[in-house]
């Protein structure tokens, strides 16, 4: 049998071995996020976000974001609708809506640092060019108790404003409020039909409407609000008779192995 020349071999080797690079960063957004105001809270903030993948898991990955002397950390945010890696961190609430606009609408871009086992990465958040306060959906209901509930809000008057997208996110506070689910609907849907297999039987679910003002397919503004109260799913009558009906069959046998 001829064997390969050294070279040859090794040239081969190189082109089928992974090729480790410092991690890439996929989107970077900085924008207004304005929630209601609760529990003395304006509500008015910036975010950081950044979508990052890596050779590593994400728990490996470390993302830094600053401004001058100033160099704040990038939470990871391990929920499972974000994927791949994805980093955020939010401003203090500004006392009042001047303020936000002034430092969202800064002309000082902020930079972002990511390192993972590979090296690390620098760039630039973009710079906000168009900031608002946009206002909030109302009304965030869920029909019924069930696993497959109707979601509805009541859009705000958005005239004057640049809405591209809502997005409805499903937390379940059972799981620290974990987000389980996102749809990204029509920038004028009022409702939502959740699919089945998404909410477990007993969870206890919190519904957010958030309305997005995107720029080249980022997000630039955004306002959000959650339901009022967390809603329990329940079983349906149908379920508990099966559960009944289950747990009998189980006595049953039981009691014939007794005999």
């Amino acid at each position: 049998m001829s064997q390969r020349p050294p070279l040859l071999v090794a040239a081969i080797l190189a082109a089928s071995a992974p090729a480790f690079a410092a991690p890439a960063v996929n989107t970077a957004v900085f924008a207004t996020d304005v929630r209601v105001p609760s529990s003395g809270s304006t509500g008015l903030q910036t975010l950081w976000n950044l979508s990052v993948s890596s050779v590593d898991a994400c728990t490996g990955v470390t993302a830094t974001f600053s401004q001058g002397s100033q160099t704040f950390a990038l939470l990871l945010n391990a929920d499972p609708v974000f994927t791949p890696c994805n980093f955020s961190q939010n401003s203090f609430p500004f006392a009042g809506q001047a303020g936000l606009l002034a430092f969202a609408g800064s002309a000082s871009p902020w930079s972002y640092t990511v390192t993972d086992s590979t090296g690390s990465i620098t760039g630039l958040f973009p710079i906000n060019a168009a900031p608002e306060v946009l206002p909030f959906a109302q009304n965030v209901l869920a029909s019924d108790a069930s696993r497959t509930p109707t979601v509805s809000w009541t859009l705000p008057d958005l005239t004057g404003f640049d809405v591209d997208r809502v997005r409805l996110r499903v937390l379940d506070e059972d799981l620290a409020g974990t987000i389980v689910y996102q749809a990204d609907l029509a920038s004028d849907a009022t409702s939502y039909v959740m699919p089945n297999g998404v909410l477990e039987i007993n969870h206890r679910y919190t519904y957010v409407v958030l309305l997005d003002d995107l720029e080249n397919g980022l997000l630039e503004n955004r306002s959000r609000r959650r339901s009022l109260e967390p809603i329990a799913v329940i079983p349906e009558p149908g379920t508990w008779a099966l559960m009944a009906a289950g747990l009998a069959g189980i006595v049953v046998r039981l009691k014939r192995r007794n005999v």
